[in-house]
């Protein structure tokens, strides 16, 4: 049976409405992929289609080397168990992808340092072959890994990741051409999907999805808004008393300074407005403009007199300092991790 080239789907001629449509089996992509491809239009929404699971007991079942891609801004919700499960006593390369999309004050060395400390705390039982770093500017990248398994005896590559991690991009900047279809749309590849490279066999796979993550829920319209695609502008707020930040109609934070003044910065998609208001006046300004925001989903933190950052799963990070405790509301209920500051 034939698959479509952009997303790995069994190409059918029967059903308009499922995955793998062609109007003639002779097409190589499917009609889904040709409308992401040419008109960035999503007519098959298949968020919800995807199983982690059986993605990654097929993975079990492949012999290759794994190419885990890891979106630098998602990496404390990359390890997931089941992940961490399947990995175990595999080769693996690691690549650290986006980099580009970081701020340009980010001290790099500090985060890639923490970084590599997350991977090598979460992947004990796991071989790490190396460790590439990417972004979308390097044209030297396919160099860096062919050299990595040059003199080796790998056949096959099992790339893996999250969804919008970039794996289908990096398949496509080693092959040289736009050959995997990639848009900013999660779960664009469905199947597992066989390419060749020379005599090396690159195998994309559906990417995984986050148990909550923002952008399983957020229109198609929203998920254009919040995917960050360009370096990060941080944006930073002084306050001096309790404030409320609205970004969107997607999260809010409310902060509590515990000295005369406190700072919130935002590293977010540069699509997103943040409006500030005072905190007692929040409920009312959510019920005036009914809001979803109304019915939050809401995690409470105190910070006990310690700086920190928050990665929001879809959004993106939001850095305290000066502040007592705070509270971070979601429109949809969305795993948030707090960490030491890296940026």
């Amino acid at each position: 049976m034939k698959r479509c080239q952009g997303c790995g789907a069994l190409l059918q001629i029967e059903d308009k409405t499922k995955s793998g449509y062609v109007r003639s089996l002779e097409m190589d992509l499917c009609e889904r992929c040709f409308r992401i491809r040419h008109y960035n239009d999503l007519t098959i929404d298949m968020r919800r289609a995807i199983d982690n699971k059986e993605i990654l007991n097929k993975v079990r079942t492949t012999s290759g080397t794994i190419v885990l891609i890891i979106d630098i801004l998602a990496i404390e919700a990359t390890f997931t168990e089941d992940l961490i499960e399947t990995l175990k006593g595999r080769s693996v390369i690691v690549i650290f992808n986006k980099l580009d999309i970081l701020p340009y004050n980010t001290d790099i060395d500090r985060y890639i340092d923490y970084l590599k400390e997350t991977v090598s705390s979460r992947l004990k039982e796991v071989r790490i072959i190396d460790v590439i770093l990417a972004h979308k500017y390097d044209k030297g990248f396919k160099d860096v890994f062919m050299d990595v398994i040059k003199g080796s005896a790998i056949k096959e590559l099992v790339f893996i990741g999250y969804y919008n991690a970039g794996k289908s991009t990096i398949i496509n900047r080693l092959l040289e051409r736009d050959l995997v279809v990639t848009s900013y749309f999660p779960s664009t590849t469905l199947d597992f999907n066989e390419i060749d490279l020379g005599d090396i066999k690159l195998i994309d796979t559906p990417g995984l999805i986050y148990e909550y993550h923002l952008a399983q829920d957020v229109s198609k319209e929203e998920l254009k808004k919040i995917e960050i695609a360009k370096t990060i502008k941080p944006k930073v707020y002084q306050f001096y008393s309790k404030q409320t930040y609205l970004i969107d109609d997607l999260c809010y934070i409310s902060l509590y300074p515990k000295a005369d003044k406190a700072s919130v910065i935002f590293y977010l998609s540069e699509r997103l407005e943040i409006l500030r208001i005072k905190s007692e006046n929040l409920d009312p300004y959510l019920q005036r403009h009914d809001l979803r925001l109304r019915n939050a989903d809401i995690q409470e933190y105190d910070l006990e007199d310690k700086d920190a950052e928050f990665v929001v799963c879809g959004l993106g990070v939001i850095a305290t300092k000066g502040a007592k405790s705070l509270k971070i509301a979601t429109a949809y209920k969305t795993t948030i991790y707090k960490r030491k500051c890296v940026f």
